[in-house]
């Protein structure tokens, strides 16, 4: 029983030696420079590919929903 106690309380002791040593991971920024991928626009990727009408209209909401916000003057809120 003792030996099982030792045991604990050596692998308790590691496993808080093992977590105050972990070292912090903050990301170190520069001032003024971007550090990231430059963003495209939507409809320059698959499957568009840069046609910007095409992405419009696959993003432009069709149906009731849409025609029944513009009923309720929430014409903000419907691309057109």
């Amino acid at each position: 029983m003792t030996r099982l106690f030792a045991m604990a309380i050596i692998g308790s002791l590691l496993v808080t030696i093992a977590a105050c040593s972990e070292r912090p991971q903050v990301a170190q920024y520069k001032q003024g420079t971007y550090q990231g991928k430059p963003d495209t626009p939507p409809y320059q990727n698959p499957p568009f590919n840069g046609d910007k009408a095409a992405w419009d209209r696959a993003v432009r909401p069709v149906g009731a929903l849409p025609r029944a916000a513009a009923d309720h003057h929430l014409y903000l809120l419907v691309r057109r």
